[in-house]
Parts: structure tokens; C-alpha cells; sequence
């Protein structure tokens, strides 16, 4: 199956799905124990978006044990950094919909221990994803030696990949499923 066409077929399902934290409190402990989030100090997530698992549990718990919170920008050319998040952080909608930092400190790639990868759809046995279709995550993992997690909903878990991977494709390291 092509990409986009699994890509349409997914986010049409979760499009009417009303999302609560409440749904994922199994899936946030398990990640907590974790070694990858115990040993984090900074972690790297986007803010979700409507028809995304809520982000901001991860961003309460990083903060009330000392964590650092970091967050994209994107630029042209596939191109991301991540920024500190703080409570002195602007943020603006991107083109894709997503919230972005307008300022703050930049985090070197090197400083990040753990990265949180949105996605579409995952494949549970290999960890190969489909992205939203801009090819920033892909991009940037190319260099990145850190930990990588997925929090999936069920309707975005397939046990085959029924698409064709692609070379510059980077398969996530873990992937929770929640409700």
C-alpha cells in the first residue's frame, strides 16, 4: 500500500476521536518506567496536536523531576532544531498546524537524550513509521544516537508493514499503545 494512501485511511479514523490524557494513564506510566525516561534529562517532543496522544503529561512529569522540555521549529529544506521550553516560550502555529517556539535557547542534537516521534501509522514488530509526509523526523534522526519512543493509538498500530519503506526511512526504538 502507498503511503499516503495509509496516511489518508488513519487520520480519517482518528479525526472524530474525542481524546483525553485520562485514555493514556497506563501507557504515560509504563514510558515513566522506563530507563529511557529515567535517565533522560532532556527530552524532545512536539506539542500534539487535536487528534494526537496529549503531550503535556510527559511535559508536567519531565518538569516536576528536573527535566529540561524541548520542542521543534521547523525551516525550509526538512530542515529542525529543537528549543528549551519554558514559561518565557512564544509560540506560534506553523504551516502544518503545529505550535512552535518563536524564541528560546537552542538544544544541540548531542544534548538530547530522548525524542518523542509523532507519526501516522507504526508498525508494531519493526518500528518503521509513516510520518505526517514533510520528512523532518526522518531527517533528523539520520545522526541522532539517543532514545526514540512513540505513544500510538490503537487505530495507528499495524503488526505487518503493509507499506513500502523507503531507504532514509528511521525505524523508532520503542512504541507504547494506548487507548
Amino acid at each position: 500500500m502507498k503511503k499516503n494512501e495509509l496516511r489518508r485511511i488513519v487520520l480519517e479514523k482518528l479525526k472524530n476521536k474525542k481524546i483525553t490524557p485520562t485514555m493514556f494513564l497506563k501507557m504515560y506510566r509504563k514510558v515513566f518506567d522506563t530507563s529511557e525516561w529515567r535517565n533522560a534529562k532532556v527530552i524532545a517532543l512536539t506539542l500534539n496536536t487535536d487528534n494526537e496522544i496529549p503531550t503535556y503529561p510527559l511535559i508536567f512529569k519531565a518538569l516536576s523531576e528536573g527535566k529540561q522540555i524541548v520542542i521543534p521549529k521547523t525551516f525550509k529544506n526538512k530542515k529542525m532544531i529543537f528549543y528549551r521550553l519554558t514559561t518565557h516560550t512564544k509560540l506560534k502555529k506553523s504551516k502544518f498546524g503545529i505550535w512552535e517556539p518563536v524564541n528560546g535557547i537552542e538544544a544541540t542534537k548531542d544534548k538530547i537524550d530522548l525524542i518523542f516521534i509523532p507519526g501516522v501509522a507504526f508498525c508494531i514488530t519493526t518500528g518503521q513509521r509513516i510520518g505526517y509526509g514533510g520528512g523532518y523526523f526522518d531527517c533528523y534522526l539520520q545522526d541522532y544516537f539517543g532514545s526514540t519512543i512513540s505513544l500510538v493509538q490503537k487505530e495507528q498500530v499495524f503488526g505487518d508493514m503493509i507499506w513500502d519503506s523507503e531507504k532514509f526511512d528511521i525505524p523508532v526504538q520503542k512504541i507504547f499503545v494506548g487507548a
